[in-house]
């Protein structure tokens, strides 16, 4: 996997943003873009090129999520994804989501810890 383009390695930032394009290459889930449909892989692929094409722009990954994988540059279609049950929403909004979802998940104390 290729490194952030301007997010210093190992950084939260980029350790949210990988996640973010691995959930969404490993999800098994169509995108849709620009109104054809795309594998997971292809979709994640995608957003790494935006990602590299917007380097200088995006510092967190709520900006990732903005300019790599909200909607089309060209036409200006929002990015969607359809789950296995055949029901669709915007990208974004999974991703941001996701990143949530992610965060508690980093935040929440862990039990071997917490037992003495």
């Amino acid at each position: 996997m290729a490194t952030s383009p301007a997010i210093a390695v190992g950084s939260e930032t980029d350790t949210e943003i990988q996640f973010l394009l691995t959930r969404v290459s490993d999800s098994g889930y169509v995108f849709v873009r620009n109104g054809k449909d795309h594998s997971a892989e292809d979709a994640a692929d995608h957003m790494r090129r935006k990602y590299k094409h917007f380097e200088d722009e995006i510092k967190t990954p709520e900006q990732f999520v903005e300019f790599a994988a909200t909607k089309s540059m060209m036409t200006g279609r929002r990015y969607r994804i359809r789950f296995s049950d055949g029901t669709e929403m915007d990208t974004a909004d999974w991703l941001l989501g996701e990143l949530a979802a992610f965060r508690s998940e980093e935040s929440s104390p862990r039990l071997a810890e917490e037992t003495p």
